[in-house]
């Protein structure tokens, strides 16, 4: 009976441990200079690159807007109203894929709880927003964050603290299964908050995630703990994930409510953007309430090896980031300056 009341014991350490790789040996940082991008627009929301296209989403009339590889505006479509094709509020786009035959946009309505797939084709070639699949989520799924589509059997996302208390505390992830309007979960590594509230609870597990372009594999970061979590989509989920530390000195996984409350912690990662052969991590490194912050993008393969690291000055301040890796360029969107910029990096540096 002791000996089980140990084991016991030891499991639930062991699940309040990250337990990850430490990875910390990034190569001296190679500073860029950005060009400001898109100017025209404003009441930026998010930015996707999807082979040689550029695809914005905004709060201005015509809500998604298309570009080239040169950013000239190829088409604007979209607006704000609850009628067919319409957007209750300006969208984030959680996800692009290209195949030979299509390119598509997936954006997701939490109010609604509804995930459209957006042919990016017949929109530019009709002027109007036009949605080839809406998939209907079920409502055990109101707390989704980021989404991704996999293939057309199945979908994977990220779900916040409120929607765990649901799901007996099995927190972090969800497949959804489109054909048969299931779905399971899985756990991601989680802080404590004490004494718990929600809301606070609910931000100090923020994590942005990514799927790879071949849709094989998922990596997940969190803002306010330097751990990233990776995901082989081909294996079984009891042989996920793979954990990366990112810092060789972590905080302690239980979070001071109060502290929390008067910006006390800092923020590590930003947002991360995925490809086939890399993750691309925005690092902060600072508290959130810095007006000026410089960046870092932390760039390391899918086995935790890293590659290479870039500074990007405070002027800049940085929020998202995308990557079009066969031409070489940084695409850093800025909330508090209402802007996106545009580096050029040499991998081979």
């Amino acid at each position: 009976m002791l000996l089980s009341l140990i084991i016991f014991s030891s499991c639930i350490t062991d699940q309040k441990k990250f337990n990850g790789q430490i990875i910390t040996e990034f190569p001296t940082p190679i500073e860029l200079k950005g060009d400001r991008v898109f100017e025209d627009e404003l009441g930026l929301i998010s930015i996707k690159v999807i082979d040689s296209l550029t695809v914005i989403s905004t709060m201005k009339k015509d809500i998604i807007k298309v570009y080239d590889s040169n950013q000239h505006l190829i088409s604007g479509f979209g607006k704000k109203g609850r009628g067919p094709n319409e957007f209750n509020m300006s969208p984030v786009i959680q996800d692009g894929i290209k195949t030979r035959n299509f390119i598509r946009i997936f954006t997701l309505d939490q109010q609604l709880l509804t995930l459209s797939s957006i042919d990016i084709k017949t929109s530019i070639d009709s002027s109007k927003v036009s949605i080839n699949k809406r998939y209907e989520l079920p409502r055990e799924l109101s707390g989704t964050i980021d989404i991704f589509y996999v293939d057309s059997t199945e979908i994977i996302g990220t779900y916040d603290d409120r929607f765990s208390k649901r799901l007996n505390k099995k927190r972090g992830g969800f497949y959804y299964h489109p054909r048969t309007d299931n779905f399971n979960t899985f756990p991601l590594f989680n802080l404590t908050m004490k004494p718990y509230e929600v809301m606070p609870a609910t931000n100090i597990n923020a994590r942005s995630s990514d799927i790879s372009p071949n849709r094989s594999k998922f990596a997940s970061v969190m803002m306010h703990y330097p751990g990233l979590e990776i995901f082989d989509l081909n294996s079984d989920i009891n042989d996920n994930p793979k954990r990366y530390m990112l810092d060789s000195d972590p905080p302690s996984v239980v979070y001071d409510l109060n502290t929390f409350k008067e910006d006390g912690y800092l923020a590590y990662y930003l947002d991360v953007e995925a490809s086939d052969n890399y993750i691309y991590l925005l690092y902060l490194g600072n508290k959130l309430d810095d007006r000026a912050h410089q960046t870092y993008i932390k760039v390391l393969n899918w086995k935790g090896k890293p590659h290479k690291q870039y500074l990007i000055p405070s002027k800049y301040n940085l929020s998202m980031i995308s990557v079009d890796e066969k031409n070489q360029y940084f695409y850093g969107l800025s909330y508090s300056n209402d802007a996106i910029y545009k580096f050029e990096y040499n991998s081979n540096e």
